[in-house]
């Protein structure tokens, strides 16, 4: 059975929990050390997790209202001090594959991203389901032994 979460903006985002030691392993070893790889390759060096209540699959562009791009992504845009427009990166976690089209080169990740111009403003990085259980049991058997 699938668990409801009402707090999610999105109908089709799928919604992933563990346990907190879980899930802090899963976080601290898997997923942020990925993370951290992607945005290195992509020699981006400041990058900011969206809050998973406001992910937002491709299904729901065409009726979410438009206030919420400002609202929690393009919201602290800015101008640097010698006048240049920065542009700060938000990120979120998918376990959708269908979200995430183009594949880094250096690191194999799939990712995704939502462009304000030619300027990528949100990134979609793709860890897969598999990946994330295989380790979560790994990390559990070690805890065991």
């Amino acid at each position: 059975m699938m668990n409801k979460n009402d707090e999610l903006l999105s109908k089709y985002n799928p919604y992933l929990s563990f346990k907190s030691e879980t899930a802090t392993n899963v976080n601290e070893h898997l997923i942020t050390p990925k993370v951290r790889s992607f945005f290195k390759a992509m020699k981006i060096d400041e990058y900011h997790l969206l809050e998973s209540n406001f992910y937002i699959s491709d299904l729901d562009f065409k009726k979410i209202e438009f206030s919420f791009f400002y609202e929690h992504i393009l919201q602290d845009i800015h101008r640097a001090k010698n006048g240049s427009v920065v542009c700060p990166v938000k990120y979120c976690i998918t376990i959708d594959p269908f979200l995430c089209t183009k594949t880094c080169a250096t690191t194999k990740i799939k990712y995704d991203e939502i462009c304000l111009g030619t300027t990528p403003v949100l990134y979609y990085i793709f860890i897969d389901i598999t990946d994330i259980m295989k380790f979560a049991r790994q990390s559990e058997k070690k805890l065991l032994m």
